[in-house]
């Protein structure tokens, strides 16, 4: 489906939100994530992966849910630049992005 030249992808996916201080600092640490998992956090536009235990796949998006920046199979104890425009971000297992074909502009439904 597209909308304004745009591609919109539905993600048919529970969503695990980062609650609060502690949980936006530790996203994935403690987690791993199932197929059908994705974890969410809001007001943030860069993350790191110190002392995770595998690289992850990481998804920026702005206020319209279009997504902005893309980090494939990101490596552990690595940071992020900061993303201007995003305000929320998403992180998946590795393998993820390759899987859905999600590409920069690409807007996310969930």
């Amino acid at each position: 489906m597209a909308v304004s030249g745009k591609r919109i992808i539905k993600l048919n996916i529970k969503i695990i939100k980062a609650e609060g201080f502690f949980g936006k600092l530790t996203g994935l640490i403690f987690k791993k994530l199932k197929e059908n998992e994705i974890f969410l956090i809001n007001d943030c536009n860069g993350v790191h992966t110190l002392w995770m235990a595998r690289p992850i796949d990481i998804i920026f998006l702005n206020k319209n849910n279009e997504v902005a920046a893309l980090f494939k199979n990101f490596k552990i104890f690595r940071f992020t630049r900061f993303i201007k425009s995003a305000v929320k971000v998403v992180e998946a297992e590795a393998g993820f992005i390759e899987k859905t074909g999600i590409s920069c502009g690409d807007i996310l439904a969930f």
